[in-house]
């Protein structure tokens, strides 16, 4: 009878960077990917424990951008406008300007991004 290999314990990770003792690593978790600052010597072949990264440090300069996005402000009838505003009324039109929809949706994104960043800085500015 052969042994069945054992499952590796804890999350993947991938350590950014080391100092000391310490390891910073990025692991994902229910679909969004997070670091902690963890003891180095918990992290083993790119696997870490949930409890050692659930007690590990968030590095304070993350920002929880899923919390300040708000993606709701870009409605159908704005994304509609403006496909329309660049010629596009039809999906023949569309794939004739198919690049034209990356230029949109940087600039929705892009915009929704920005706003997000500029309430981090009022919730993270140092005195």
């Amino acid at each position: 009878m052969t042994k069945k290999a054992e499952e590796p314990k804890g999350a993947a990770v991938k350590v950014i960077k080391t100092e000391g003792q310490a390891a910073l690593v990025q692991f994902e978790r229910d679909g969004l990917l997070q670091r902690r600052i963890v003891p180095g010597t918990e992290v083993r072949d790119g696997r870490c424990s949930d409890e050692v990264l659930d007690l590990g440090i968030v590095p304070d300069c993350d920002v929880a951008w899923e919390a300040l996005l708000d993606l709701g402000a870009i409605t159908p009838a704005m994304v509609s406008n403006a496909l329309r505003s660049f010629g596009i009324w039809t999906v023949d039109d569309l794939k004739l300007h198919d690049r034209v929809i990356i230029g949109i949706a940087t600039n929705m994104i892009g915009a929704a991004v920005w706003d997000a960043a500029k309430r981090a800085e009022k919730t993270t500015r140092r005195k």
